[in-house]
């Protein structure tokens, strides 16, 4: 299970592209002809796999590894979303930026009193969402704790 109680890769079933694929198929088609025979096809195709390979290892580190940084953040909640994969950070983050926006509309506090909320990305991603931490920030109930975090 993921953060909040929700499965663990809702993100990721989303991707629908093949992008990738057709990046690898067309730089095979530009390093590979005719004219190098099959042994020189096969080592022209083992060298690129190679160079997908220690390419793909890259994102991997930086998908896992990299940390998001980011001013006007309380350290603590920070701290909380550092344990998540870069992407996820960033659409975390993006949350508790748009807090302000919804300040400066004179929106109020959503009153919520748990870590349930109506919106769509709360129910697309399972996360906390801006009325969350608009609660959180400015509320009296602090519903982020470090039991909701884990």
């Amino acid at each position: 299970m993921g953060p909040l109680g929700s499965p663990a890769f809702p993100l990721l079933l989303q991707v629908t592209s093949t992008n990738a694929l057709e990046s690898y198929h067309s730089e095979l088609k530009k390093i590979t002809s005719s004219q190098h025979g099959l042994i020189g096809a096969c080592n022209k195709i083992i060298a690129l796999d190679l160079k997908r390979y220690s390419d793909s290892d890259y994102v991997v580190f930086e998908f896992r590894v990299k940390k998001i940084s980011v001013t006007g953040v309380d350290n603590d909640i920070l701290k909380e979303i550092h344990k998540f994969p870069l992407p996820i950070q960033k659409l975390i983050v993006n949350k508790i930026l748009f807090v302000n926006d919804r300040i400066e509309k004179g929106k109020e506090l959503p009153g919520l009193t748990s870590l349930k909320c109506h919106c769509t990305f709360f129910h697309k991603y399972m996360f906390p969402c801006k009325h969350i931490f608009h609660e959180q920030l400015y509320g009296l109930r602090k519903l982020l704790t470090i039991d909701a975090w884990n």
